[in-house]
């Protein structure tokens, strides 16, 4: 009985941290938008993750973790690169020209791609309900996108989301061996200070750029550094050790509705017909791979 109630105690725990993960996320894309309005798609993301591998730098000289054994080395600067460069920079130029709203539930679309690198590199199958939620996930997405300036065209916004979102996809794939190896409070740090690594030399632009600019902005960074950045990372990694990769990603579905009402009430935005309509696709293409896509 013990055992038990400590393993729902834990599974409770996890998914906790993944619904704050996810809120977290869900808050980033009206911020992102706000923060855009002075700065450009690169130095955001320096600014975000290189001040976030300094928390993390802290961490570590205090918590001493054991640095990372040199075979995973790779596995972690691949991940740094797909959860910073990857993802948050294509993010940034999307957002650039797609609206908040319409940006989240473009990225609702990161549980389907997920679940298909699954199906080669973790053996996890999909049945005829998987590929149908497939269809349907995909479907929405290209109804928001067609809404968007310049549709899902090669290097229009929407496409750019699309790319951050396989990167997004990528990473979770990437993410998950390590955090069973060195735990998830070490893998949230080291990755973090991977990710700095790679932006810092785009970081003296950043505050060049973020200097002179409104509070309003200088607030949405710091929102970006603290809860998407920081933690979003601890809870997402935190659950990816505890979870099965397609329960933590399903529950990225809950990012878009909220982050079209934090894009509502930061930004006054109005989702459009196509957008409402297309993510509605999205969400339920994404919940029937989570429910009845896998084979047994």
């Amino acid at each position: 009985m013990a055992d038990a109630s400590t393993g729902t105690d834990t599974r409770g725990l996890a998914l906790a941290a993944m619904m704050m993960a996810a809120v977290s996320w869900a808050v980033a894309f009206p911020m992102v938008t706000i923060a855009l309005e002075v700065m450009t798609p690169l130095p955001l993301t320096a600014i975000r993750f290189v001040s976030a591998g300094f928390l993390a730098i802290g961490w570590v000289a205090w918590a001493r973790p054991s640095f990372p054994h040199r075979r995973r080395i790779p596995r972690y600067l691949a991940a740094a690169f797909l959860g910073s460069a990857g993802y948050s920079v294509l993010n940034n130029m999307g957002q650039s020209t797609v609206s908040a709203g319409a940006a989240s539930f473009i990225s609702n679309i990161i549980p389907i791609l997920t679940a298909l690198i699954a199906w080669p590199v973790l053996g996890e199958r999909l049945n005829r309900a998987g590929w149908a939620g497939c269809a349907i996930a995909f479907g929405g997405v290209s109804y928001v996108a067609v809404g968007q300036p310049g549709g899902l065209a090669f290097g229009a916004g929407a496409m750019f989301i699309f790319l951050a979102s396989l990167s997004a996809a990528l990473y979770f794939v990437v993410q998950k061996p390590l955090i069973e190896e060195d735990g998830a409070l070490a893998c949230t740090a080291w990755t973090l200070v991977f990710s700095g690594l790679f932006l810092l030399p785009w970081f003296p632009a950043a505050l060049v750029e973020a200097g002179p600019a409104a509070s309003r902005v200088h607030m949405s960074i710091a929102v970006l550094i603290l809860l998407p950045t920081v933690v979003a990372y601890a809870g997402s990694i935190y659950a990816l050790g505890k979870l099965p990769i397609a329960v933590t990603t399903a529950l990225v579905y809950l990012v878009a509705p909220m982050a079209a009402l934090f894009a509502f009430l930061f930004l006054g935005e109005v989702p459009t017909v196509a957008t409402l309509v297309g993510g509605a696709l999205a969400i339920l293409g994404t919940v029937i791979v989570a429910r009845w896509g896998k084979t047994a």
